[in-house]
């Protein structure tokens, strides 16, 4: 297929498959526990049904299973979701057929930390972000009210999610930035002691690279806003306390890293 498509698409991870297949997307909705997994396959492997993509994921006591697979001509589709769902520690089978291609490489809605998501090049949100510095007044403080809110409301996410102590949640911005596509950080967290006021002193350092808010732009001054308020508000919610995050460095002016 990627012949079919053409040099510019050399050299990149496209997820498409050949037109003239019958492809299912079968979300699978189990218990978690050990072996429900490759239960799932045998079945399918029992079919002939070639697994394109496919990932579990856990919650709970639950989990989910959710794979791309190619059906040959004389699988029925719901005669094989009636066989997975009689497979021990499975609870319910969700289907959606495709025919032709497919471009996706995830379940439809998609879904990251529990809540509704969308993809976007990054190019474009560079794009965005600099049509609003040069049209509106304060864009940068719009940017990075906005870039808070959503730090803030991350950090109530894996604060309702994993039970650590502060150091440990504002270390986990080590695993959200890259889980998103934003980049890749690394957070320096030093403790001081408490200051008069019994509030703990400390220094913070988020070492960004690759940030997605630097894709094919060159600029004089450092332009990662919104990331700058995201680290701020998710800081601040776990801190329990006022922080401002600062941009020092930024690759979109020739630093190695944001």
């Amino acid at each position: 297929m990627k012949e079919e498509l053409g040099e510019k698409w050399e050299g990149r991870d496209v997820a498409l498959w050949h037109r003239g297949k019958t492809l299912a997307w079968l979300k699978i909705l189990t218990f978690d526990r050990i072996g429900v997994v490759h239960r799932i396959s045998d079945v399918l492997v029992s079919h002939d049904v070639n697994q394109r993509f496919g990932y579990f994921t856990a919650f709970d006591k639950n989990g989910k299973y959710v794979s791309l697979v190619e059906l040959p001509p004389n699988v029925d589709v719901v005669e094989l979701v009636n066989e997975l769902k009689k497979v021990d520690d499975v609870l319910d089978v969700e289907y959606e057929l495709r025919e032709g291609f497919c471009f996706q490489n995830n379940e439809f809605p998609l879904y990251i930390l529990g809540e509704r998501a969308v993809i976007f090049r990054a190019e474009m949100i560079s794009e965005l972000f600099g049509m609003i510095s040069a049209t509106f007044p304060q864009a940068e403080g719009f940017m990075n009210l906005c870039g808070m809110k959503s730090g803030v409301r991350v950090a109530q996410i894996i604060e309702g999610m994993i039970e650590v102590e502060p150091s440990k949640r504002l270390k986990l911005l080590e695993e959200i930035v890259p889980f998103v596509g934003w980049g890749r950080c690394e957070v320096v967290f030093e403790s001081h002691g408490s200051e008069g006021k019994g509030e703990e002193s400390f220094s913070l350092a988020i070492i960004t690279h690759d940030s997605f808010l630097t894709s094919c732009i060159e600029s004089h001054h450092p332009v990662c806003v919104y990331l700058g308020g995201f680290y701020t508000g998710y800081v601040s919610y776990v801190l329990g306390r006022r922080v401002y995050a600062r941009e020092t460095m930024c690759m979109a002016k020739g630093d190695p890293y944001c």
